[in-house]
């Protein structure tokens, strides 16, 4: 039983001797633990420790102390006694984490309207998109820059950017209209499109950049083209051909390249005006072409030479039972 004891005696000569002894039970020492199998990263450490009770400490690294730190991978063990001499062990295995290599999120893209792609990477934490999303993964269908920071689990951290550029996109086309009838309209081909097609194709001219369009009737044309990325692209552009009556009409654009079609520049109307007459100048001030004819036209030349660019008009009219009036504007002669 614990306690203290002590005993007393007297010896031969009469003296009194005596002595104390206390015994005490150990208490039970918790066993040796170093932990659950770990990694470690690149230049990092870690601490493996027997608690101090115990004695004798003997690790398979040959120290003997009560803590030691380890910066390699490998298998690691220990021995230890406790106060009544039961001898304990126990070991563990220290991976390596090894180093994620760089991030790459793919080559620059392209995708056609209304596609999106899927931009992302696995493998990593704290994922941090300039969207403000933070998933490894996003969907994006919007033409622009994207970047991604993430760290792996030794905290390195990594990044990439991709650009993407979205086509088939509908920019820069007319706006459905309304014109009279014998009229024409100048278009400018939008930039950055290919391999045009009209449907119909009646009444469409194409002169250089620019396309000749004089409907007869109300005309819902269909413009099939495609971008420089390849994107197809499909524009519905409706035309309301009008009956402009007892009012006079003055086209836009012509192209006096004697084909037949839009050759000559003048005034049109549904019936003879009382006053006529209709004057043209280039942009240095000349007078390039008059006329108090309705039926005479300009045939785009200008002392024997034909021109191109634009030119600046102005005609003086009267109707019937209406008062003179004076219109100015501005056509493009196209070569």
């Amino acid at each position: 039983i614990a306690g203290q004891y002590w005993v007393s005696a007297i010896n031969g000569c009469g003296d009194i001797e005596s002595d104390t002894l206390d015994i005490r039970f150990a208490a039970k020492t918790a066993p040796v633990w170093l932990g659950n199998d770990t990694s470690i990263c690149n230049g990092d450490s870690l601490l493996l420790s027997v608690n101090n009770d115990y004695s004798n400490i003997a690790w398979s690294t040959g120290e003997q102390t009560h803590k030691i730190w380890i910066k390699k991978w490998g298998s690691y063990s220990v021995q230890a006694t406790d106060l009544c001499n039961n001898v304990y062990e126990d070991s563990i295995n220290v991976g390596y984490i090894y180093t994620m290599p760089p991030m790459y999120l793919g080559a620059d893209t392209n995708i056609c309207n209304p596609e999106s792609i899927t931009l992302g990477t696995k493998g990593y934490q704290n994922y941090k998109w300039n969207t403000g999303e933070n998933t490894p993964n996003i969907q994006v269908k919007n033409t622009g820059q994207y970047w991604l920071t993430a760290q792996d689990s030794c905290r390195q951290i990594f990044s990439d950017t991709i650009n993407v550029l979205v086509g088939g996109i509908n920019k820069n086309w007319p706006n459905d209209t309304a014109i009279c009838i014998n009229s024409t309209l100048l278009i400018a081909q939008p930039s950055g499109f290919t391999a045009y097609s009209w449907q119909p194709s009646i009444g469409v001219e194409l002169d250089g950049t620019n396309w000749m369009v004089s409907p007869t009737q109300n005309t819902n044309y269909i413009i099939l083209t495609s971008d420089s990325l390849g994107c197809a692209i499909s524009k519905n552009w409706g035309i309301l051909v009008q009956h402009c009556r007892n009012e006079i009409w003055i086209p836009t654009a012509f192209s006096p390249n004697r084909d037949g079609l839009n050759d000559w520049f003048g005034a049109s109307t549904s019936q003879q005006p009382l006053l006529f007459e209709l004057k043209v100048w280039n942009r240095w001030g000349q007078l390039v072409f008059q006329t108090k004819n309705i039926q005479q036209k300009w045939n785009g030349e200008y002392k024997g030479m034909l021109v191109n660019g634009s030119f600046v008009w102005q005609c003086t009219y009267q109707m019937a039972n209406r008062q003179v009036k004076q219109i100015k504007g501005s056509v493009l002669v196209v070569q």
